[in-house]
Order: structure tokens, then C-alpha cells, then sequence
């Protein structure tokens, strides 16, 4: 597997809804301030690295494979449209406003569900990988935020 760089990035993943296959990581900054990226679906990634997706104004639907451990810090902040997130059970760590600013519906969860009418983040049942999640990985998401990190969090 290999690093997705911000070269790849622009000259491959170019259009507002992208599958990613391939590729173990994504460099810090990949995706920094892609404004047209609607829609994104990482099938081998593993870690996203720090401000992966940063400011991606449009970007409402983000879709993790079954091996990610890793979001970075700043990863998806100020991505304003997210309304649909799914962690895997393999999620090991959330650092430092990794969702700040994401002042839409987030959902998250083992399966793509429809946004409600509060904030909700949801880790999948049985997810017991989960070692680290920083106290501000969801910073300025909203007025109303229930956090579920399931059974058994450490």
C-alpha cells in the first residue's frame, strides 16, 4: 500500500465524488481546501493525516473502510456540510479537533445512517480498539452533542 499525496490527490481524485483504493494513508494536507469534494469513500485507508481534508466546505458524506485506525488532528475541521460519518471497529485513535467546526448534523456509526435532527457521534458496537479519543476531537460542532464511544471505553 502506499501514501496519497497532495499530488495524487489533485491529479487523480478530481472529481466531487471519489473511491479511494489503493492507498494506506493520506498525506497531511491531501485534500486541504478542496471546495468541489462532495462525497468521499476510503476503502484501505488506515490513517489520515493531519488536515487530510481540512476545509473542504462541500464535502457532506465521508465513508471509512473496515481499517481505519488513525484520524489526525484538524483532519475533516471546518468541514461545515459533513452530515455522515461511520467509524470502523478498527478506530484506535481521534486526536486534537479532528471534527472541530463541523457545525452540521454528524453521525457516525458502524453503518451509513440518515442524519437526525442533533448532533450525534456514534462508535460501532464492539469497537474495543479505541485508545485515544482527545477531549477536543469534536470541538465547536454545535450547541447539542451526545457522544456514545459504546461498551467498555478505556
Amino acid at each position: 500500500m502506499k501514501v496519497l499525496t497532495r499530488e495524487d490527490a489533485f491529479e487523480h481524485f478530481n472529481q466531487p465524488c471519489i473511491e479511494v483504493r489503493g492507498y494506506s494513508s493520506i498525506e497531511e494536507g491531501a485534500f486541504e481546501n478542496r471546495h468541489d469534494l462532495m462525497v468521499v469513500i476510503l476503502h484501505d485507508v488506515v490513517s489520515i493525516g493531519s488536515g487530510g481534508f481540512q476545509n473542504c466546505s462541500r464535502l457532506h458524506q465521508i465513508q471509512f473502510g473496515n481499517k481505519l485506525e488513525l484520524v489526525a488532528d484538524k483532519a475533516f475541521e471546518g468541514c461545515h456540510k459533513l452530515d455522515t460519518v461511520c467509524f470502523p471497529k478498527t478506530i484506535k485513535s481521534i486526536k486534537s479537533k479532528a471534527f472541530a467546526k463541523c457545525t452540521e448534523e454528524v453521525v457516525a456509526g458502524g453503518q451509513l445512517v440518515r442524519p437526525i435532527p442533533y448532533k450525534l457521534i456514534k462508535f460501532v458496537k464492539g469497537t474495543k480498539n479505541l485508545t485515544y479519543l482527545s477531549t477536543r476531537a469534536f470541538q465547536n460542532i454545535g450547541s447539542t452533542c451526545t457522544i456514545d464511544l459504546g461498551p467498555n471505553p478505556k
